[in-house]
């Protein structure tokens, strides 16, 4: 298949708070460039002291068919570290649902 991925810039309204982030992008594969942009939509909202509600989306069209994902989920801060959880929904025309969970743990390095 050869390297592929994904070149694409974000543009983020609001503060540490609440926040909206919205992007456009093309991706690569066997060196070519992709003839349709990506779309991100997402953002976070703070809901108490250590607590964050967090969307994370993607939206693409190719060759007519449109495929996108959708996330919903939290994030936790604690001192030293910060536990993500949700999950992804796969969407495209198949309507298939589904839903993918994701766990991560952001532990920060240096001061």
């Amino acid at each position: 298949m050869g390297a592929f991925g994904l070149a694409y810039g974000v543009v983020t309204i609001g503060n540490h708070n609440i926040n909206l982030n919205l992007g456009l992008g093309y991706g690569f594969a066997g060196g070519e460039w992709g003839d349709t942009p990506l779309f991100h939509i997402g953002g976070m909202a703070r809901l108490s002291k250590r607590g964050y509600l967090l969307s994370e989306n993607y939206f693409i069209a190719v060759d007519g068919d449109a495929f996108g994902v959708i996330s919903l989920g939290g994030r936790t801060m604690w001192n030293r570290f910060s536990l993500d959880y949700g999950g992804f929904i796969p969407v495209s025309e198949t309507n298939a649902l589904f839903i993918i969970p994701w766990l991560g743990f952001v532990v920060p390095l240096g001061n």
